[in-house]
């Protein structure tokens, strides 16, 4: 059973390690100019008698603005990183099995709660949705862990890893579509 959960043990290690380096790689791009705000068009409130009313054109919020995106993903990133130190270090404790396992939920369930805090704007929801359920996954594992249910540790391992791998294509994507970025 050790060996069990020296191999997914290595999984998670070699999966933060390309997350993490494929996450630190990414350039922001320099943006010289801020784009306008898009805009709706509305009715008129005064309709002619026989014609169609003419639209107004109104303001309307951007769904991804830069100056909130770089914001927001920087704290992102940074939840991000410190998440993937848990990771290392509950992947390195379960080789003994001898972990600060305490330690980890602490630390994760204090960056859970620093993200939700985190106003971010829409197009990054998906994103936080991602990492918010790596890290409920991770806790489940080390929870079941110290359960000594380590079969059952296994797998919520396997799916906190299948988050963290949707994780940098997502963000990504949405560096690569800032400000039109779609849902």
């Amino acid at each position: 059973m050790k060996k069990f959960i020296k191999i997914f043990a290595l999984i998670i290690v070699v999966l933060t390690i390309f997350t993490g380096c494929a996450s630190k790689s990414t350039p922001k791009p320099s943006f010289t100019s801020t784009p306008e705000p898009t805009t709706t068009l509305e009715p008129s409130s005064t309709p002619e008698p026989t014609n169609t009313p003419e639209p107004t054109a109104t303001q309307t919020p951007e769904y991804c603005n830069l100056d909130d995106f770089w914001a927001a993903g920087d704290e992102i990133i940074r939840i991000f990183g410190e998440f993937n130190d848990q990771v290392q270090i509950f992947a390195d404790s379960s080789d003994t099995l001898t972990g600060d396992y305490q330690g980890i939920l602490v630390e994760v369930t204090r960056l859970q709660r620093e993200l939700t805090d985190l106003d971010v704007p829409g197009c990054m929801d998906y994103l936080t949705q991602i990492l918010d359920e790596a890290m409920s996954k991770l806790i489940k594992a080390v929870t079941y862990l110290i359960a000594g249910d380590l079969s059952t540790s296994a797998v919520y391992i396997v799916e906190t890893t299948t988050q963290i791998l949707l994780f940098t294509p997502e963000l990504e994507r949405l560096i690569n579509c800032v400000p039109n970025c779609e849902p």
